[in-house]
């Protein structure tokens, strides 16, 4: 008797450890599921498998980067930047999400600061609103964008066609535009290739039209990889990777530096 009861609560213990592992599972799929519809809706990736989520992103978008400009997040940015503006900025910052989780103001307290970024946002997205970078009529405007371009797998001809539309567009403004290698990640092969042949087209075209070209790649990345002490998630800057980034810039920011 005394076994049978022993077996039976053995059996009763090993189900109740099943339907517990099971919930867990079933907690870890809705939380990991919930995540990825955020990194799909803002392009933030903070949790594993970074590489894995980017790329089901990339399949469910197909290229189409119509998604991104209906988002409430993105109508909202461009709302807000059509609203509260000033016209005499010294500074515009011009990127996607890797320029907009640095606080610029805090960084460069000296100089009046436009942050006009977006996440996830491709070369169309600034084209699409030009407009609200254009109003802020600053002096100078930093640059960074395409890797999302990339992720999107839209072809680096267009790529490379609209980023010269945005240089032209705030040379035309009287706005000077530095332009900052597209950041390497930490991700595939083909990845890094794409960013190397943007970063490789925009440095010649750099140097043929007298435009300031600022490899930030030289110390943020090596072997053509982001280095793994300046990002958590293999795209994003953290503190470190955001101070390195800033010390380069002190040098275009300065009063008597001029292109």
């Amino acid at each position: 008797m005394n076994f049978r009861f022993r077996r039976k609560a053995e059996v009763q213990f090993i189900i109740n450890n099943s339907i517990i592992n099971l919930i867990k599972k079933l907690l870890l799929g809705v939380s990991l599921f919930t995540t990825f519809v955020y990194g799909i809706a803002v392009g933030a990736y903070e949790i594993f498998p970074f590489n894995e989520i980017k790329e089901i992103k990339e399949l469910i978008l197909e290229g189409n980067t119509l998604n991104v400009f209906e988002t409430p997040y993105y109508l909202d940015k461009i709302s807000f930047y059509k609203s509260i503006s000033q016209s005499d900025y010294d500074v515009v910052f011009v990127g996607d999400s890797i320029t907009d989780r640095s606080d610029w103001h805090d960084i460069f307290p000296h100089l009046t600061v436009a942050n006009r970024v977006i996440n996830s946002d491709p070369t169309e997205g600034v084209l699409n609103r030009l407009d609200t970078i254009l109003d802020t009529k600053a002096e100078k405007a930093f640059l960074m964008i395409g890797i999302n371009d990339i992720g999107y797998g839209i072809d680096m001809d267009t790529i490379f066609v609209n980023y010269v539309k945005i240089i032209r567009a705030l040379e035309k403004n009287n706005i000077t535009p530095y332009v900052q290698s597209t950041l390497f990640t930490d991700g595939h092969s083909s990845i890094q290739k794409n960013v190397k042949d943007l970063n490789m087209r925009l440095r010649t075209f750099c140097k043929k039209n007298n435009i300031v070209f600022i490899d930030l790649n030289s110390q943020l990345s090596k072997k053509e990889k982001l280095k793994n002490i300046y990002s958590f998630d293999g795209v994003h800057l953290n503190g470190k990777g955001y101070e390195i980034w800033s010390k380069i810039l002190l040098k275009y920011l300065s009063n008597g530096y001029s292109p």
